[in-house]
């Protein structure tokens, strides 16, 4: 094993808190693994997320309703990066090739910028410092296989790309906090025995230096958030007499410093932070976790899935999404704005029109629980398809109102429905833009 470099200070566990926050599915109306989830610094209301079968997902409201675009239906997407409102990439691999998608209207459309042959490796992530210089970071395709990686670079702003090999290396990802000073993460082979490496550059990607940060016997950095120059942080799985463990660094401006390790059976999938304090990381078991001081304690979050979540974002404080397989998309903040209605005792269940009908693009639903129960509220197109879930969660008697956010939608008649464990109850709306 080789000698780590700086103050390594481990924890021995970092308390990992039992106080459950509760996570909530929203409707993706996909099934395609969903691998990256961005919301722009510009605009906190839209956001993008990338998936498999050329899935781009974009919501113009905080996440409430998300709209599909399919690229290439060959493509499995693995990042997506928004340099502003309006300028974007996407990348992804087909089982031939590397493509690489930029649009310059916020995702209206994508044109194809890069689509190189490459049976062998797979991009793993994707950074521009500003509008002309970019990479894209490439492992291997065969898990047991850590050789071959690559950098992708581009000078004028996604056009034209120079590929860098990366020989013995797989690379988990890359972040820069300014055109010159960045970070990427490594997994590779040495004599039999695979290592994580972080390298940084100073000169913009030109020059990469690995000697003098961490290296372990058996380790795969997972992750990097990467927020300002003292402010860093990332994951590495590694393996001790074939028991699985899990380190948490920090990077304070100077050395890389060990917040924890534990021994578990899970990886930290992706980590990001919303400042030096507030941040949340899921894993590929379906665990989301929160953390108030910088990665220190850890609490947990309640998910009810157990499903691989491949990516997390944290666009406020206390506000988060994760995506994951199977078009999981998972939140803890309140969309529908589910609110009761008043204060007396229903004498049945009842489900009334939404107010305002027609409507344009919110309108209200207003419902009756009699007793304590589940409660579901589904939206449905004109051809039975279903749009969005706006309740979904057990409810204590009560009368309630919760909203409808048409933005995503086009014109037309759309059909709400009401179940729980003995009422279902359906009606018709209309939504005209």
């Amino acid at each position: 094993m080789k000698t780590k470099i700086g103050v390594l200070v481990f924890l021995s566990l970092a308390g990992i808190c039992f106080s459950q926050n509760q996570w909530n599915l929203v409707n993706s109306n996909v099934t395609s693994n969903l691998n990256k989830i961005i919301f722009l610094n510009s605009n906190p209301q839209t956001g993008f997320i990338a998936g498999d079968s050329g899935v781009v997902l974009k919501t113009i409201n905080g996440g409430v309703v998300w709209s599909k675009q399919v690229l290439n239906p060959s493509v499995n997407l693995r990042d997506i990066e928004f340099l502003n409102s309006q300028t974007g990439w996407a990348t992804g691999a087909s089982t031939t090739g590397i493509n690489i998608y930029k649009t310059t209207n916020s995702g209206l459309n994508w044109t194809e910028v890069y689509n190189a042959y490459d049976a062998v490796r797979y991009p793993t992530g994707i950074h521009f410092t500003d509008s002309l210089s970019g990479f894209i970071t490439g492992g291997n395709r065969n898990f047991n296989d850590l050789s071959s990686g690559f950098v992708i670079r581009t000078t004028n702003g996604g056009m034209n790309w120079v590929q860098e090999s990366w020989n013995l290396f797989s690379l988990n990802g890359i972040s820069f906090r300014n055109a010159d000073n960045g970070w990427l993460v490594t997994w590779y082979n040495r004599q039999g025995m695979s290592y994580g490496e972080i390298y940084q550059t100073t000169t913009g990607g030109i020059n990469w230096d690995g000697d003098g940060y961490m290296n372990y016997d058996g380790a795969e950095f997972t992750s990097l958030c990467h927020k300002a120059y003292n402010q860093c942080w990332t994951f590495t799985k590694f393996y001790i007499n074939q028991q699985q463990y899990i380190d948490f660094y920090y990077w304070n401006g100077t050395t890389w410093i060990g917040k924890w390790y534990d021994i578990v059976n899970y990886k930290y999938t992706s980590v990001n932070f919303y400042d030096s304090l507030n941040g949340y990381m899921c894993t590929d078991l379906g665990h989301i976790r929160k953390t108030t001081n910088g990665g220190t304690t850890l609490i947990n979050q309640n998910t009810e899935i157990s499903i691989r979540l491949n990516s997390i974002t944290m666009p406020a404080l206390n506000k988060g999404f994760a995506v994951g397989n199977s078009g999981k998309i998972l939140t803890n903040i309140n969309l529908t704005g589910l609110q009761n209605a008043g204060s007396e005792t229903p004498i049945a269940y009842s489900l009334s029109q939404n107010y305002p009908n027609p409507f344009n693009p919110i309108t209200n639903v207003k419902f009756s629980m009699l007793n304590v129960g589940d409660v579901k509220i589904v939206v449905y197109d004109i051809q039975g398809r279903e749009v969005q879930t706006l309740v979904n969660e057990k409810l204590n008697a009560g009368t309630y109102e919760v909203k409808f956010d048409g933005s995503g939608l086009t014109s037309g008649v759309y059909f709400y429905r009401l179940t729980t464990d003995s009422f279902i109850e359906t009606k018709k709306m209309l939504l005209i833009k």
